[in-house]
Protein backbone atom coordinates (compact mmCIF):
# COMPACT_ATOMS: atom_id res chain seq x y z
CA UNK A 1 0.00 0.00 0.00
CA UNK A 2 3.06 2.34 1.03
CA UNK A 3 5.97 3.18 -0.63
CA UNK A 4 8.79 5.45 -1.06
CA UNK A 5 8.60 8.05 -4.30
CA UNK A 6 10.85 8.00 -7.04
CA UNK A 7 12.01 9.93 -10.09
CA UNK A 8 10.53 7.11 -12.06
CA UNK A 9 7.02 7.23 -9.99
CA UNK A 10 4.86 9.98 -11.49
CA UNK A 11 2.64 11.86 -8.57
CA UNK A 12 0.98 13.95 -10.68
CA UNK A 13 -2.58 14.38 -9.04
CA UNK A 14 -1.14 13.34 -5.74
CA UNK A 15 -2.42 15.20 -2.36
CA UNK A 16 -0.13 16.26 -0.06
CA UNK A 17 -0.25 15.41 3.42
CA UNK A 18 2.45 17.04 5.71
CA UNK A 19 3.66 14.70 8.53
CA UNK A 20 6.24 14.80 11.26
CA UNK A 21 9.00 12.12 10.94
CA UNK A 22 10.93 10.05 13.17
CA UNK A 23 15.13 9.77 12.27
CA UNK A 24 18.60 9.36 13.55
CA UNK A 25 21.52 11.52 12.82
CA UNK A 26 20.32 15.34 12.57
CA UNK A 27 22.81 15.76 9.36
CA UNK A 28 20.76 13.17 7.95
CA UNK A 29 18.01 15.74 7.67
CA UNK A 30 18.28 16.72 4.57
CA UNK A 31 17.98 13.31 2.69
CA UNK A 32 14.81 12.11 4.97
CA UNK A 33 13.30 15.80 4.00
CA UNK A 34 13.79 14.75 0.20
CA UNK A 35 12.42 10.68 0.94
CA UNK A 36 8.90 11.26 -0.18
CA UNK A 37 6.25 8.62 1.00
CA UNK A 38 3.17 7.57 -1.01
CA UNK A 39 -0.18 5.71 -0.61
CA UNK A 40 -1.00 4.72 -4.09
CA UNK A 41 -4.74 3.71 -3.39
CA UNK A 42 -5.60 6.94 -1.74
CA UNK A 43 -3.46 9.21 -3.69
CA UNK A 44 -1.72 10.76 -1.23
CA UNK A 45 2.01 11.62 -1.15
CA UNK A 46 3.34 12.50 2.37
CA UNK A 47 5.82 15.16 3.13
CA UNK A 48 8.09 15.30 5.85
CA UNK A 49 7.62 19.29 7.35
CA UNK A 50 9.10 18.37 10.67
CA UNK A 51 11.97 15.80 11.85
CA UNK A 52 12.79 14.66 15.19
CA UNK A 53 16.04 12.71 15.51
CA UNK A 54 17.46 10.61 17.99
CA UNK A 55 21.00 10.95 19.58
CA UNK A 56 23.12 8.47 21.21
CA UNK A 57 23.35 8.52 24.65
CA UNK A 58 27.36 8.93 25.29
CA UNK A 59 27.34 11.82 22.49
CA UNK A 60 28.33 15.17 23.42
CA UNK A 61 28.16 17.24 20.46
CA UNK A 62 24.72 17.68 18.38
CA UNK A 63 25.52 18.94 14.85
CA UNK A 64 22.33 20.71 13.05
CA UNK A 65 22.18 21.12 9.72
CA UNK A 66 22.41 24.18 7.53
CA UNK A 67 18.82 25.33 6.24
CA UNK A 68 17.41 24.09 9.77
CA UNK A 69 16.51 25.58 13.63
CA UNK A 70 16.06 22.91 16.37
CA UNK A 71 13.88 23.25 19.15
CA UNK A 72 15.58 21.73 22.13
CA UNK A 73 14.07 19.99 25.13
CA UNK A 74 15.85 19.24 28.42
CA UNK A 75 14.39 16.16 30.17
CA UNK A 76 11.07 16.69 27.94
CA UNK A 77 10.67 20.66 28.80
CA UNK A 78 11.90 22.91 26.34
CA UNK A 79 14.89 25.41 26.81
CA UNK A 80 15.99 27.22 23.41
CA UNK A 81 16.07 26.99 19.65
CA UNK A 82 19.74 25.67 18.24
CA UNK A 83 21.16 27.70 15.39
CA UNK A 84 23.01 25.52 12.13
CA UNK A 85 26.18 24.38 13.72
CA UNK A 86 27.77 22.40 16.08
CA UNK A 87 26.83 22.66 20.03
CA UNK A 88 27.73 21.14 22.90
CA UNK A 89 24.49 19.18 24.85
CA UNK A 90 24.26 16.93 27.84
CA UNK A 91 23.13 13.47 27.09
CA UNK A 92 19.55 14.53 28.84
CA UNK A 93 19.22 17.28 26.09
CA UNK A 94 17.13 16.27 23.16
CA UNK A 95 15.87 17.48 19.88
CA UNK A 96 12.00 18.11 20.05
CA UNK A 97 11.68 19.54 16.27
CA UNK A 98 14.06 19.55 13.72
CA UNK A 99 12.20 22.34 11.37
CA UNK A 100 13.75 22.98 7.46
CA UNK A 101 13.50 26.74 6.55
CA UNK A 102 13.39 26.05 2.70
CA UNK A 103 10.28 26.31 0.67
CA UNK A 104 7.59 23.36 0.68
CA UNK A 105 5.50 22.46 -2.36
CA UNK A 106 1.70 21.97 -1.65
CA UNK A 107 -0.35 20.43 -3.81
CA UNK A 108 -4.28 19.46 -3.54
CA UNK A 109 -7.13 18.66 -5.71
CA UNK A 110 -10.21 20.22 -4.60
CA UNK A 111 -13.28 17.74 -5.97
CA UNK A 112 -16.63 18.34 -6.93
CA UNK A 113 -16.84 21.96 -6.93
CA UNK A 114 -19.92 23.50 -8.65
CA UNK A 115 -19.72 25.98 -11.25
CA UNK A 116 -22.16 28.78 -12.23
CA UNK A 117 -24.13 26.46 -14.57
CA UNK A 118 -24.06 23.44 -12.10
CA UNK A 119 -21.36 21.51 -13.41
CA UNK A 120 -19.20 19.74 -11.27
CA UNK A 121 -15.14 19.96 -11.87
CA UNK A 122 -12.12 19.05 -10.22
CA UNK A 123 -9.44 21.88 -9.54
CA UNK A 124 -5.92 20.72 -8.26
CA UNK A 125 -4.16 23.48 -6.61
CA UNK A 126 -0.39 24.31 -5.63
CA UNK A 127 0.77 26.72 -3.36
CA UNK A 128 4.61 27.53 -1.92
CA UNK A 129 5.27 28.37 1.59
CA UNK A 130 7.87 28.35 3.93
CA UNK A 131 8.45 29.13 7.63
CA UNK A 132 10.20 32.09 9.04
CA UNK A 133 13.03 31.93 11.12
CA UNK A 134 11.65 33.59 14.61
CA UNK A 135 11.84 31.60 17.10
CA UNK A 136 8.70 32.30 18.93
CA UNK A 137 6.93 31.62 16.16
CA UNK A 138 8.87 28.39 15.32
CA UNK A 139 7.53 27.53 18.86
CA UNK A 140 4.32 28.52 18.10
CA UNK A 141 3.92 26.41 14.99
CA UNK A 142 5.79 23.38 16.75
CA UNK A 143 3.66 23.21 19.88
CA UNK A 144 0.85 24.48 19.00
CA UNK A 145 -0.08 23.91 15.15
CA UNK A 146 2.57 21.13 13.84
CA UNK A 147 2.55 19.91 10.68
CA UNK A 148 -0.87 18.24 10.53
CA UNK A 149 -2.47 21.15 11.96
CA UNK A 150 -1.11 23.34 9.07
CA UNK A 151 -2.07 20.17 6.42
CA UNK A 152 -5.52 20.61 7.97
CA UNK A 153 -6.00 23.98 7.79
CA UNK A 154 -4.50 24.94 4.66
CA UNK A 155 -6.88 22.30 3.28
CA UNK A 156 -9.68 23.64 4.64
CA UNK A 157 -9.19 27.53 3.74
CA UNK A 158 -8.01 25.96 -0.08
CA UNK A 159 -11.53 24.07 -0.20
CA UNK A 160 -13.77 26.89 1.06
CA UNK A 161 -12.17 29.72 -1.68
CA UNK A 162 -11.53 27.67 -4.62
CA UNK A 163 -15.41 26.63 -4.22
CA UNK A 164 -16.16 30.09 -4.03
CA UNK A 165 -14.16 31.17 -6.84
CA UNK A 166 -15.22 28.28 -9.36
CA UNK A 167 -18.97 28.88 -8.56
CA UNK A 168 -18.35 32.59 -10.07
CA UNK A 169 -17.69 31.22 -13.39
CA UNK A 170 -19.26 28.39 -15.73
CA UNK A 171 -18.08 25.25 -17.25
CA UNK A 172 -16.24 26.89 -20.07
CA UNK A 173 -14.77 29.30 -18.32
CA UNK A 174 -13.25 27.47 -15.48
CA UNK A 175 -10.14 27.07 -17.58
CA UNK A 176 -9.35 30.65 -17.31
CA UNK A 177 -8.43 30.03 -13.88
CA UNK A 178 -5.04 28.12 -15.20
CA UNK A 179 -1.74 29.49 -14.80
CA UNK A 180 -3.72 32.78 -13.56
CA UNK A 181 -1.07 34.11 -10.86
CA UNK A 182 -2.19 37.72 -10.36
CA UNK A 183 -6.04 36.80 -9.86
CA UNK A 184 -7.69 38.88 -7.96
CA UNK A 185 -9.05 36.01 -6.01
CA UNK A 186 -6.01 33.97 -5.75
CA UNK A 187 -4.47 36.73 -4.68
CA UNK A 188 -7.47 37.59 -1.67
CA UNK A 189 -7.18 33.72 -0.86
CA UNK A 190 -3.04 34.14 -0.97
CA UNK A 191 -3.63 36.80 1.55
CA UNK A 192 -6.10 35.25 3.63
CA UNK A 193 -3.70 32.11 4.09
CA UNK A 194 -0.60 34.65 5.12
CA UNK A 195 -3.34 36.54 7.77
CA UNK A 196 -4.55 33.00 9.51
CA UNK A 197 -0.52 31.87 9.62
CA UNK A 198 0.78 34.95 9.89
CA UNK A 199 1.19 33.66 14.49
CA UNK A 200 3.12 30.86 13.65
CA UNK A 201 5.36 31.81 10.56
CA UNK A 202 4.34 30.33 7.98
CA UNK A 203 4.29 32.43 5.02
CA UNK A 204 2.49 31.43 1.50
CA UNK A 205 4.70 32.94 -1.10
CA UNK A 206 2.42 31.66 -4.17
CA UNK A 207 -0.70 30.08 -5.10
CA UNK A 208 -1.31 28.67 -8.69
CA UNK A 209 -4.33 26.38 -10.32
CA UNK A 210 -2.79 23.79 -11.99
CA UNK A 211 -5.15 21.48 -13.84
CA UNK A 212 -9.05 22.04 -14.35
CA UNK A 213 -10.66 18.36 -14.55
CA UNK A 214 -14.38 18.72 -16.16
CA UNK A 215 -16.63 15.45 -16.65
CA UNK A 216 -16.03 13.52 -19.49
CA UNK A 217 -18.79 14.11 -21.62
CA UNK A 218 -18.74 17.77 -20.47
CA UNK A 219 -14.93 17.66 -21.94
CA UNK A 220 -15.60 15.92 -25.03
CA UNK A 221 -18.44 18.20 -25.70
CA UNK A 222 -15.92 21.12 -25.33
CA UNK A 223 -13.77 19.71 -27.26
CA UNK A 224 -16.00 19.63 -30.41
CA UNK A 225 -17.59 22.92 -30.17
CA UNK A 226 -14.08 24.16 -29.85
CA UNK A 227 -12.70 22.52 -32.31
CA UNK A 228 -15.65 23.75 -35.08
CA UNK A 229 -15.68 27.15 -33.38
CA UNK A 230 -11.59 26.99 -34.16
CA UNK A 231 -12.16 25.89 -37.68
CA UNK A 232 -15.05 28.52 -38.10
CA UNK A 233 -12.62 31.09 -36.74
CA UNK A 234 -9.94 29.67 -39.00
CA UNK A 235 -12.04 30.43 -42.32
CA UNK A 236 -12.54 33.48 -40.94
CA UNK A 237 -9.09 34.22 -40.70
CA UNK A 238 -8.56 32.95 -43.86
CA UNK A 239 -11.07 35.11 -45.80
CA UNK A 240 -9.91 37.75 -44.19
CA UNK A 241 -6.49 36.96 -44.63
CA UNK A 242 -7.05 37.12 -48.58
CA UNK A 243 -8.86 40.02 -48.28
CA UNK A 244 -6.12 41.44 -46.54
CA UNK A 245 -3.74 40.70 -49.06
CA UNK A 246 -5.78 42.03 -51.73
CA UNK A 247 -6.10 45.62 -50.13
CA UNK A 248 -2.54 45.25 -49.67
CA UNK A 249 -1.07 44.48 -52.84
CA UNK A 250 -3.56 47.42 -54.13
CA UNK A 251 -2.40 49.53 -51.80
CA UNK A 252 1.36 49.38 -52.14
CA UNK A 253 0.68 49.35 -55.78
CA UNK A 254 -0.81 52.58 -55.46
CA UNK A 255 1.76 54.02 -52.48
CA UNK A 256 4.75 52.57 -55.03
CA UNK A 257 3.02 55.14 -58.12
CA UNK A 258 2.32 57.88 -55.32
CA UNK A 259 6.11 57.32 -54.16
CA UNK A 260 7.38 57.67 -57.81
CA UNK A 261 5.24 60.80 -58.68
CA UNK A 262 6.54 62.39 -55.38
CA UNK A 263 10.21 61.12 -56.28
CA UNK A 264 10.14 62.80 -59.88
CA UNK A 265 8.32 65.93 -58.26
CA UNK A 266 10.73 66.12 -56.10
CA UNK A 267 14.16 65.35 -58.04
CA UNK A 268 13.08 68.53 -60.65
CA UNK A 269 12.21 70.46 -57.22
CA UNK A 270 15.65 69.51 -56.67
CA UNK A 271 17.38 70.15 -59.62
CA UNK A 272 15.23 73.89 -59.70
CA UNK A 273 16.63 74.33 -56.18
CA UNK A 274 20.14 73.06 -57.16
CA UNK A 275 20.11 75.76 -60.21
CA UNK A 276 19.10 78.24 -58.10
CA UNK A 277 21.99 78.14 -55.50
CA UNK A 278 24.82 77.72 -58.37
CA UNK A 279 23.37 80.71 -60.09
CA UNK A 280 23.94 82.44 -56.23
CA UNK A 281 27.19 80.32 -55.96
CA UNK A 282 28.48 82.28 -58.69
CA UNK A 283 27.56 85.79 -58.12
CA UNK A 284 29.17 85.37 -54.51
CA UNK A 285 31.92 83.88 -55.93
CA UNK A 286 32.38 87.26 -58.22
CA UNK A 287 31.93 89.12 -55.50
CA UNK A 288 34.06 87.60 -53.32
CA UNK A 289 36.83 87.99 -55.73
CA UNK A 290 36.14 91.74 -56.14
CA UNK A 291 36.63 91.97 -52.51
CA UNK A 292 39.41 90.11 -52.28
CA UNK A 293 41.34 92.09 -54.46
CA UNK A 294 40.28 94.89 -52.69
CA UNK A 295 41.44 93.77 -49.62
CA UNK A 296 44.91 92.93 -51.60
CA UNK A 297 45.29 96.22 -52.83
CA UNK A 298 44.60 97.91 -49.21
CA UNK A 299 46.98 95.21 -47.99
CA UNK A 300 49.61 96.24 -50.10
CA UNK A 301 49.41 99.93 -49.09
CA UNK A 302 49.13 99.63 -45.53
CA UNK A 303 52.51 96.94 -46.13
CA UNK A 304 54.24 99.84 -47.59
CA UNK A 305 52.79 102.68 -45.61
CA UNK A 306 53.92 100.59 -42.30
CA UNK A 307 57.49 99.72 -43.95
CA UNK A 308 57.92 103.55 -44.58
CA UNK A 309 56.56 104.43 -40.97
CA UNK A 310 58.49 101.55 -39.30
CA UNK A 311 62.07 102.67 -41.47
CA UNK A 312 61.48 106.63 -40.31
CA UNK A 313 60.83 105.12 -36.61
CA UNK A 314 64.12 102.84 -36.97
CA UNK A 315 66.24 105.88 -38.15
CA UNK A 316 65.04 107.75 -35.29
CA UNK A 317 65.64 105.44 -32.93
CA UNK A 318 68.77 104.35 -34.01
CA UNK A 319 69.94 108.20 -34.04
CA UNK A 320 68.88 108.80 -30.52
CA UNK A 321 70.76 105.07 -30.02
CA UNK A 322 73.89 106.67 -31.63
CA UNK A 323 73.67 109.97 -29.65
CA UNK A 324 73.10 108.08 -26.01
CA UNK A 325 76.33 105.66 -26.72
CA UNK A 326 78.65 108.72 -27.68
CA UNK A 327 77.33 110.49 -24.35
CA UNK A 328 77.46 107.32 -22.19
CA UNK A 329 81.06 106.47 -23.62
CA UNK A 330 82.16 109.78 -22.95
CA UNK A 331 80.92 109.85 -19.90
CA UNK A 332 81.84 106.41 -19.44
CA UNK A 333 85.99 107.83 -20.57
CA UNK A 334 85.66 110.52 -18.12
CA UNK A 335 84.78 108.91 -15.35
CA UNK A 336 87.66 106.25 -15.93
CA UNK A 337 90.33 108.16 -16.65
CA UNK A 338 89.17 110.02 -13.14
CA UNK A 339 89.09 106.73 -11.79
CA UNK A 340 92.88 105.53 -13.22
CA UNK A 341 93.78 109.24 -11.90
CA UNK A 342 92.37 108.56 -8.25
CA UNK A 343 93.60 104.24 -8.53
CA UNK A 344 96.88 105.45 -9.07
CA UNK A 345 97.09 108.31 -6.58
CA UNK A 346 95.88 105.94 -3.97
CA UNK A 347 98.08 103.43 -5.16
CA UNK A 348 101.17 105.59 -4.69
CA UNK A 349 99.62 106.46 -1.25
CA UNK A 350 99.75 103.00 -0.09
CA UNK A 351 102.86 102.31 -1.30
CA UNK A 352 104.61 105.36 0.62
CA UNK A 353 102.84 104.25 3.58
CA UNK A 354 103.81 100.84 3.17
CA UNK A 355 107.56 101.33 2.81
CA UNK A 356 107.26 103.91 5.72
CA UNK A 357 105.90 100.81 7.45
CA UNK A 358 108.55 98.76 6.71
CA UNK A 359 111.12 100.82 7.46
CA UNK A 360 109.99 101.50 10.83
CA UNK A 361 109.46 97.56 11.21
CA UNK A 362 112.90 96.75 10.17
CA UNK A 363 114.59 99.61 12.29
CA UNK A 364 112.37 98.18 14.35
CA UNK A 365 113.94 94.92 14.38
CA UNK A 366 117.40 95.50 14.07
CA UNK A 367 117.28 97.86 17.38
CA UNK A 368 115.40 94.32 19.03
CA UNK A 369 118.05 92.14 17.20
CA UNK A 370 121.16 94.68 18.84
CA UNK A 371 119.78 94.55 21.63
CA UNK A 372 118.86 90.32 21.59
CA UNK A 373 122.49 90.20 20.66
CA UNK A 374 124.15 92.24 23.53
CA UNK A 375 121.67 90.70 26.05
CA UNK A 376 123.08 86.86 24.44
CA UNK A 377 127.07 88.58 24.53
CA UNK A 378 126.75 88.37 28.32
CA UNK A 379 125.20 85.62 29.08
CA UNK A 380 127.25 82.93 26.76
CA UNK A 381 130.56 83.62 28.10
CA UNK A 382 130.70 81.06 30.29
CA UNK A 383 128.92 78.81 28.00
CA UNK A 384 131.81 79.78 25.35
CA UNK A 385 134.08 79.13 27.46
CA UNK A 386 133.03 75.84 28.95
CA UNK A 387 132.67 74.70 25.01
CA UNK A 388 136.34 75.79 24.42
CA UNK A 389 137.36 74.05 27.90
CA UNK A 390 135.72 70.61 26.27
CA UNK A 391 137.18 71.24 22.68
CA UNK A 392 140.47 71.05 24.42
CA UNK A 393 139.87 67.88 26.71
CA UNK A 394 138.80 66.39 23.45
CA UNK A 395 141.97 67.02 21.86
CA UNK A 396 144.16 65.64 24.57
CA UNK A 397 141.37 62.31 24.80
CA UNK A 398 142.56 62.00 20.88
CA UNK A 399 145.83 62.42 21.39
CA UNK A 400 146.32 60.06 24.39
CA UNK A 401 144.56 57.58 22.47
CA UNK A 402 146.61 57.78 19.12
CA UNK A 403 149.34 55.25 18.95
CA UNK A 404 151.29 57.00 15.92
CA UNK A 405 151.59 60.34 17.71
CA UNK A 406 154.76 60.75 20.31
CA UNK A 407 154.98 64.02 22.93
CA UNK A 408 158.53 64.87 23.89
CA UNK A 409 159.27 67.40 26.66
CA UNK A 410 161.61 68.56 29.03
CA UNK A 411 162.79 65.45 30.11
CA UNK A 412 165.95 66.88 31.09
CA UNK A 413 168.77 64.05 32.06
CA UNK A 414 166.37 61.17 31.81
CA UNK A 415 167.75 58.99 29.37
CA UNK A 416 165.12 56.24 29.08
CA UNK A 417 162.83 58.72 28.82
CA UNK A 418 164.78 59.86 25.64
CA UNK A 419 165.28 56.72 23.97
CA UNK A 420 161.54 55.99 24.67
CA UNK A 421 160.94 59.15 23.08
CA UNK A 422 163.44 58.72 20.15
CA UNK A 423 162.37 55.27 19.23
CA UNK A 424 159.12 56.14 19.36
CA UNK A 425 159.51 59.25 16.82
CA UNK A 426 161.69 57.09 14.56
CA UNK A 427 158.67 54.28 14.41
CA UNK A 428 156.81 56.94 12.98
CA UNK A 429 158.85 58.60 10.81
CA UNK A 430 160.02 54.41 9.68
CA UNK A 431 163.35 54.66 10.07
CA UNK A 432 165.14 51.81 11.47
CA UNK A 433 166.71 52.89 15.17
CA UNK A 434 169.67 50.57 13.76
CA UNK A 435 171.13 53.16 11.64
CA UNK A 436 170.92 55.70 13.86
Amino acid sequence: MFGRAYQSINLEGYTTSLVTKQIGNPMDAIKNLNEIDYNRNQGIKYVPMVLVPSRLACSIVVCVPDGFKALVASHGKYTETWDAGFHVAAPWTNITHLIGLQHYVYDTPVKECPTLDNVMVTIDITLIFHVESDEQQLRDFAFKLGPEGLDQMLQQIQQDSVRSLVRQRTYDQVYDLMNVTHDDALSGTRKDLNTSLAEYGVVVSDLNITNVHLPEDMHKSMQTSTIYHNENEYAKLKQEHEVLLIDNDETEKKEIQLMKEKLEQFEAERKNALAKEQAEYKIIKAETKKILAEIREQEHADVKRIHADSRLEVAGITRKRDVSLSTIKAGGRAEADQLLVETRAFEIQKKANADKNVAEKRAEALTIEADAEAEAAELLVSQRMFKEKMRQLQVIEGLSTNRDISISGNNGDNYVAQMVSGGRQAAILGVNQSQL
